[in-house]
């Protein structure tokens, strides 16, 4: 199917600090129409939005964010690429945090 998204699996990211930055690697969805432009968008499994503490930046494909005290012990992330021809596919990511 030439409209299809491709995808490959990314590691865990492990926080150690108070802050971090996640780049996503260029090549985690490849599509293979070669007029095909993928947009991501990141969320929370279920389609939450990402915590108020973490931000996308969509020109470099970055998350990042400052730790809060009460942050959780890992953040699932859903990154979800999708096309103009109404294709989607998706990548969990966790983000563990070391406290």
């Amino acid at each position: 199917d030439s409209d299809k998204i491709l995808t490959k699996e990314l590691p865990d990211f492990l926080v150690t600090g108070s802050s971090f930055i996640y780049q996503i690697p260029s090549d985690a969805f490849v599509h293979l129409n070669p007029e095909g432009e993928i947009a991501i968008s990141p969320q929370l499994p279920g389609g939450g939005a990402l915590p108020s503490w973490m931000e996308f930046d969509n020109a470099l494909l970055q998350i990042s964010g400052n730790i809060p005290e009460n942050a959780p012990d890992v953040v699932k992330i859903e990154l979800v690429a999708s096309d103009q021809f109404g294709e989607s596919a998706t990548i969990e990511i966790n983000i563990g945090i070391k406290k």
